[in-house]
């Protein structure tokens, strides 16, 4: 396999393209599991609702943009939703990982599919 490296990439009218520096699609509910990822060393289980997900190659800047999206069955029904830091958990955005939350409403609750992603 080859690899290519490049400093920029452009689409064919010169706009820039950028592409996730890290992502994540994982299990949080019960044992912690990465289903599949790009730049991710591993996912840590911070509590009811709770995961850092942890960079395997430090971002360049700690004001990266970040996402998170999560779904599945929880307290009796499907429950779909997004969190980065919400609920009582304090924002932790580093350039080795960020926390993520994942909870209906005002509360935090083990979600069995998250996902995340980043881009510095």
């Amino acid at each position: 396999m080859s690899t290519i490296k490049v400093n920029a990439l452009q689409d064919t009218s010169g706009n820039g393209y950028y592409p996730a520096r890290a992502w994540v699609n994982f299990n949080g509910s019960g044992t912690v599991a990465i289903r599949n990822d790009e730049n991710v060393a591993s996912i840590t289980d911070s509590g009811t609702g709770g995961y850092i997900v942890n960079f395997s190659n430090n971002l360049s800047t700690a004001t990266y943009s970040a996402l998170s999206t999560w779904g599945g069955n929880q307290l009796g029904g499907a429950q779909y939703g997004s969190g980065i830091g919400n609920y009582n958990f304090n924002v932790s955005i580093l350039t080795t990982g960020c926390r993520v939350v994942g909870g209906a409403g005002s509360s935090a609750d083990d979600i069995p599919y998250l996902c995340f992603a980043a881009h510095d």
